[in-house]
Formats: C-alpha cells, sequence, structure tokens
C-alpha cells in the first residue's frame, strides 16, 4: 500500500501515513511518477550514505577553511536579514512594545516590593 497524499479523497478506511505532519505541501500536485522518482532518488542517497559513512566527515576535514567562511557568511546574511525585520517591526509598533515594557516593568517592580 502506498499512500497518494491525498487525504480528503484517501481510499483506505485509516491512514497509512505514518507520520502527515511531515508531507511537503509541493507533494500534493506531484504525479505518481515524480513521487516515484523521489523516492528512488531517496533510496540512491540512503544507499550511498551507507557505503561511505564518512564522506561528509572526509568533504569537511579537506575544505574546512572553505565550509567555515560559507557558513560564516550565511549567519552573517541571516542575522543582517532578522536585525532588519526587526527594525521595521519596532518601527511600526513603537508606542505598543513600549507601553507592554513600562506594565511589564511595573508588575515586576510590584513582585519585588512584595
Amino acid at each position: 500500500m502506498k499512500c497518494n497524499f491525498d487525504c480528503f479523497n484517501c481510499p483506505y478506511p485509516d491512514c497509512i501515513n505514518d507520520n502527515p505532519d511531515l508531507i511537503d505541501t509541493d507533494e500534493y500536485i506531484l504525479t505518481d511518477k515524480q513521487l516515484e522518482y523521489r523516492r528512488q532518488a531517496r533510496e540512491r542517497m540512503r544507499a550511498y550514505r551507507k557505503k561511505n559513512p564518512n564522506y561528509y566527515k572526509e568533504y569537511y576535514a579537506a575544505n574546512r577553511e572553505k565550509e567555515i567562511k560559507r557558513n560564516s557568511e550565511a549567519k552573517k546574511a541571516k542575522r543582517e536579514h532578522y536585525n532588519e525585520y526587526q527594525r521595521k517591526r519596532y518601527a511600526e509598533n513603537r508606542e505598543e512594545m513600549c507601553r507592554k515594557r513600562r506594565e511589564y516593568r511595573a508588575r515586576k517592580k510590584a513582585e519585588r516590593m512584595i
């Protein structure tokens, strides 16, 4: 039995999908041929990893500096994007955020006084 990921029109009385939360959203529109290709690709990758369990460790050891640089650049870009988002959010909701902060401080001060 193979799940077709069409839960609203499922031919089975009980769900055969082991983990319905982890379904990719694009799998709903894929054909059976595409799903089979994806499954085969996963199996090929799984078999490759089983035959070469240390491939990623060896690659990282050989390219350590390059990987560290790549990861730090990605982290920096992500951090810049997040900071930009927070600045925009603060600018749009400044009064409300200040009000909540004042209320929180007053509440904590009152708790300390007790």
